[in-house]
């Protein structure tokens, strides 16, 4: 007998779930094809209302139902934050396939000015999960690949332990210990009696610099710079590279004569514009433009026609 929706509310959703006539956004009826659908205010008095139906779907009156949950909750945008920013985006999407069963790309956050803060977002499904409370497998909060550390973040995220790794609670109240080793419970990564666990594809036996399935990207260091075309160029290249004349201020030559065990130090002052310390990272993109390349070769040349004026060639 198909109850009434009056008695589907006293019973079902007021006495046995204890929800709140304000949490419920919609009660509909139908007779016809004899099911009821519940819409609830907002996503996380669903989140929360459908825990409790998992842990009592087969208590009377619920055990006489066949639940079905027509919202989309394994379907996420997370925002990802790698505090390196030279972590391959293939690596990430690596990462989150373990939780999940689709990645996509979405963007990079940038600022008002366009710099790039160093998160991206990914739209993901959730794998089903049967031992989670909303019935999904959530990605960890925090985690590491390798030693590049990172947080990630999304609507309807449980609590996640940094400590044991479990979900409903935080580190600050856990006295679990988990193995940062092999990830089991128990015992230290010092007394750890198992194999390492790789960070990024779960797998025991290898760590995240040799994990196979990390990206790898091509190198160019064989390939000529003459041979090298842009297939899709960029929009703006870097300005070109000054060429003012050299100017040696001076020069210092440690010491005057070199031996089998002494190294030679050159100290040299060009009178030439400071742009400060720094490291250059290539981007295959760039390589892969030939003005640009053709600007690195000009300003490698630039470099390396400076020379002692006051100093022979033998003793550099």
């Amino acid at each position: 007998m198909l109850m009434n929706r009056k008695e589907f509310t006293d019973m079902v959703l007021f006495e046995q779930l204890q929800v709140n006539p304000e949490d419920i956004f919609c009660s509909q009826l139908n007779s016809l094809f004899k099911f009821v659908d519940v819409t609830f205010a907002t996503g996380e008095i669903f989140r929360s209302i459908w825990v409790k139906i998992r842990a009592q779907q087969d208590t009377y009156p619920l055990a006489y139902f066949e639940l079905q949950c027509l919202w989309r909750k394994e379907t996420k945008v997370v925002t990802v934050h790698v505090f390196n920013p030279f972590v391959e985006e293939e690596d990430i999407v690596t990462f989150l396939s373990y939780y999940c069963e689709s990645v996509s790309s979405l963007r990079w956050i940038r600022d008002c000015y366009g710099i790039w803060t160093g998160k991206r977002q990914f739209k993901v499904t959730l794998k089903e999960d049967r031992n989670s409370a909303d019935g999904l497998r959530h990605p960890p909060a925090y985690f590491s690949l390798g030693p590049n550390k990172g947080y990630l973040f999304y609507n309807g995220q449980l609590k996640h332990c940094n400590r044991c790794g479990q979900e409903g609670h935080l580190a600050t109240f856990c006295s679990l210990v988990r193995c940062r080793n092999c990830d089991n419970l128990g015992h230290t990564a010092k007394t750890c009696p198992n194999d390492k666990r790789c960070d990024l594809c779960k797998e025991h036996g290898h760590v995240f610099q040799t994990c196979p399935h990390r990206y790898r990207p091509v190198h160019l260091d064989n390939l000529p710079l003459d041979n090298i075309e842009a297939e899709d160029p960029p929009s703006s290249l870097p300005p070109p590279v000054p060429k003012p004349p050299i100017k040696v201020l001076s020069s210092k030559l440690q010491p005057l004569w070199f031996s089998d065990h002494t190294m030679l130090t050159c100290t040299i002052l060009l009178d030439l514009p400071s742009f400060g310390k720094g490291f250059w990272k290539f981007n295959v993109s760039l390589l892969e433009d030939a003005n640009f390349c053709t600007q690195l070769k000009d300003l490698l040349l630039y470099w390396t026609e400076a020379r002692l004026p006051d100093t022979p060639i033998f003793l550099w």
